[in-house]
């Protein structure tokens, strides 16, 4: 019988977690070269991540026999108001990744619902994530756990 679990990140999670941040990387960088860099190496992701995690990220990981196979990184954002908005504290989904032996397996919506009981936890009222416009999967995924569009955000390369 395998153990599987979703948990919040430990030390130990680390060094897989910035492998998997290694393979996103790249597909980010293959898709936009003029935004990502790939020439990173894991020991730098690892050390971004520390740095992340220092100042306030936290992680989620899916764990199976003990493995790390899938995380997701978030961020309370605390937004004061000004006269047009209200003050509020929302949660940022910054980065998901499940390795592809472990996808279309509920996961990454195992991994939203637990993020979202921390999310409400730290006191948010809301969560917001960006997707990359070439990553459809993305999209169905944040879509699929009940987000909505509120916001496009249009680039163009000088």
């Amino acid at each position: 019988m395998k153990q599987t679990c979703v948990d919040i990140a430990e030390e130990a999670d680390l060094s897989a977690i910035a492998a998997m941040l290694a393979t996103l990387n790249d597909l980010h960088a293959r898709q936009i070269p003029s935004r990502f860099r790939s020439d990173v190496t894991v020991a730098d992701l690892e050390g971004f991540l520390r740095d992340k995690l220092a100042t306030g990220a936290q992680a989620v990981v899916y764990r199976t026999e003990g493995v790390a196979r899938a995380y997701l990184l978030w961020l309370v954002d605390g937004r004061p108001g000004d006269v047009l908005r209200h003050p509020r504290k929302v949660a940022t989904l910054d980065q998901i990744y499940v390795d592809p032996i472990c996808r279309r397996r509920g996961v990454a919506r195992r991994m939203i619902r637990f993020f979202e009981m921390q999310a409400q936890l730290a006191g948010c009222s809301e969560w917001v994530a960006t997707h990359y416009a070439f990553n459809n999967a993305s999209q169905s995924l944040l879509q699929g756990a009940g987000a909505a569009s509120d916001f496009y955000r249009l680039a163009k390369r000088l």
